[in-house]
C-alpha cells in the first residue's frame, strides 16, 4: 500500500512541475494587452521624430539613457532588450497595420 502512495505522490509532483514549466514558457504575445493606447507626444520621441535626421536604428541608450523613463505620470523601467528587424513584430492591435 505505501509503494502505491509514493507512487501516486511522485506522479502528481511531476505533472504539477510538467504543468509549471510548460505555463511559464507561455507565448509572450499572449501576454500582451489586446488594445494599443496611445500618449501625446512628448519629448522622450525626440530621437525618432524623423528618420531623414538620423536614418541608423535606434539603439537602447537612445531610448531608455538612464535605465527608465517618465512620461504621463508612468515610469516605465528597462527590464530587458531586444533587437528586431522588423518593426512589426514589437507592436500589435491597430498600429500594426501603421508600420
Amino acid at each position: 500500500m505505501r509503494k502505491w502512495i509514493i507512487t501516486v505522490v511522485v506522479v502528481v509532483l511531476a505533472a504539477a512541475g510538467t504543468a509549471v514549466f510548460l505555463w511559464s514558457r507561455a507565448d509572450t504575445d499572449a501576454r500582451r494587452p489586446a488594445t494599443f493606447r496611445a500618449e501625446r507626444t512628448t519629448a522622450h520621441y525626440a530621437p525618432i521624430a524623423t528618420r531623414a535626421a538620423d536614418p541608423d536604428p535606434l539603439t537602447v541608450a537612445e531610448i531608455f539613457p538612464t535605465g527608465s523613463v517618465n512620461a504621463g505620470g508612468v515610469t516605465l523601467t528597462r527590464q530587458g532588450t531586444e533587437q528586431l528587424t522588423d518593426c512589426a513584430s514589437a507592436v500589435w492591435g491597430g498600429a500594426r497595420e501603421a508600420v
